[in-house]
């Protein structure tokens, strides 16, 4: 007996001193990020991975963050090789990521995204072609199937979700005359998406790696079938100064080619390998602010066609 009120005692004791602990500063929100191959040149299909879904499990049951994506692209590939861009083709793309999470219990976050984007497409010897409104929003869930802290698989999550046909499609999706461009502000399709991805931290280390894969359910109204694609990343990042982390990751990207009514658009898809620098700051334990660049090192594209350029990403996450 008296040996159990001992126990009792010590354990109430750690307990204790563990809730008077400073909790540490949040680490950069993991996102699985898809580029769709109906629009190569900036469109995207995000799902986020909520934070620290793997580290610990935090009290906040909801977080919503806004993220501004920023991409121009001007240079004409042939396969692997950088052409002449003669007829001076260029895509600029500005999207508005809004996305709500909802922690249902320790293994399960829901998650939703709404993007807004705007878009114009040049050529010259042609009108500017614009685009903007509403694009394919998302639902997705994460669910963490080890929670234990004893289980070595508790850094592993797992995502699915589906991509919802609410963005407008065009009757022909292809917008130019040299080298057309897959350009609209959506598939007209519901897409399915699964992905995983593991994370965790090592001596001040956060190391992630993730992986995803989007594919079409269905057709559009108009007949029109974009490709599936596959993402994955891995990345490292530390804090630097107080609040401060500076990360950098690498990632692959690889889709086919879209459909038209049952026939291939032989030059769309294409390969990407960029590296992403990015930085984190965390002001307060619910506020993060961060800033990255995907810089492509490697694009081999089918036949000739609009290269991706550098994305540029600034977001802001609140949990509460």
């Amino acid at each position: 007996m008296l040996e159990t009120a001992k126990a009792k005692a010590k354990k109430k004791t750690d307990l204790t001193q563990r809730s008077s602990e400073p909790r540490k500063p949040a680490s950069p929100r993991r996102v699985v990020e898809k580029t769709t191959s109906s629009s190569p040149s900036g469109a995207k299909a995000v799902i986020e991975a909520p934070q620290e879904v793997t580290q610990e499990v935090t009290q906040n049951r909801f977080s919503f963050s806004t993220v501004y994506h920023y991409r121009y692209s001007d240079e004409i590939f042939t396969g692997s090789d950088r052409v002449n861009n003669a007829p001076g083709i260029s895509t600029t793309f500005q999207r508005i990521s809004l996305t709500g999470s909802y922690r249902v219990n320790n293994h399960l976050i829901l998650s939703s995204t709404i993007p807004f984007t705007y878009a114009v497409r040049k050529e010259r010897g042609l009108p500017d072609r614009e685009i903007q409104g509403l694009s394919d929003a998302s639902i997705s869930a994460t669910w963490i199937p080890w929670t234990d802290e004893d289980s070595s698989l508790r850094h592993l999550y797992l995502n699915t979700g589906l991509m919802l046909p609410t963005g407008e499609s065009e009757n022909n999706p292809r917008s130019g005359i040299t080298n057309p461009t897959v350009f609209q502000l959506g598939t007209g399709t519901f897409q399915g998406i699964l992905g995983t991805g593991y994370n965790r931290t090592i001596d001040g280390w956060n190391l992630g790696a993730s992986a995803s894969y989007l594919f079409p359910l269905n057709e559009s109204s108009n007949e029109f079938r974009p490709a599936p694609s596959f993402y994955t990343s891995m990345d490292v990042s530390r804090s630097v100064y107080h609040r401060l982390r500076a990360g950098l990751g690498i990632s692959y990207s690889q889709s086919g080619r879209d459909r038209f009514q049952d026939m291939a658009f032989d030059d769309t898809g294409s390969t990407t390998v960029a590296l992403t620098p990015a930085l984190v700051w965390i002001p307060r334990e619910n506020i993060a602010v961060s800033a990255s660049v995907a810089i492509p090192i490697y694009r081999d594209v089918n036949e000739t066609a609009l290269a991706a350029g550098s994305l540029w990403k600034l977001g802001l996450r609140w949990k509460f």
